[in-house]
């Protein structure tokens, strides 16, 4: 999980690998500890990659581990890329369903990233001096849906 090579094989096996593959590496990113695995040079980029691969499901069970970590993921080198990749791949799941004329889903999958989203917006001065905080404001600016992007704006202005 946290080698300088071993992670390139996990992130293969996420991405091509069957469901039961996914799934048993999962369980060792439950036993390994989502959270310190995202804190981790090498560790985060595996957790990026299931956050992109795995399905909507498993990706929303996911990032409900970091709901009380997101000011420490985003002020942390390695913590804020798992913060960006959860605004990117929630925020495209929930305007896919938009489009598909799936409302309920969109609004359900939005609400699941709301808690990130009060962070950057509670937070959103000193995130957006801060080295790593300033590129997770960035991506809420440019993915997250439109309510979220403007709550985000509306507290920069």
């Amino acid at each position: 999980w946290q080698d300088a090579s071993g992670n390139y094989v996990l992130q293969q096996l996420l991405e091509h690998g069957d469901e039961e593959t996914r799934n048993e590496l999962m369980k060792g990113v439950e036993k390994e500890g989502v959270v310190a695995l995202s804190l981790h040079m090498h560790g985060c980029r595996v957790v990026q990659k299931a956050i992109k691969c795995l399905d909507q499901t498993q990706v929303t069970t996911l990032i409900t581990k970091f709901r009380s970590q997101v000011l420490n993921f985003t002020h942390d080198p390695n913590g804020n890329h798992v913060i960006q990749k959860c605004i990117q791949v929630m925020s495209s799941l929930a305007k896919a369903a938009a489009s598909r004329n799936d409302t309920d889903m969109a609004s359900s999958l939005s609400d699941q990233l709301q808690f990130v989203v009060d962070d950057v917006v509670a937070n959103v001065e000193s995130l957006s001096k801060h080295r790593y905080g300033c590129r997770v404001v960035q991506r809420a600016i440019e993915f997250c849906v439109e309510h979220q992007k403007d709550a985000v704006l509306k507290k920069i202005v």
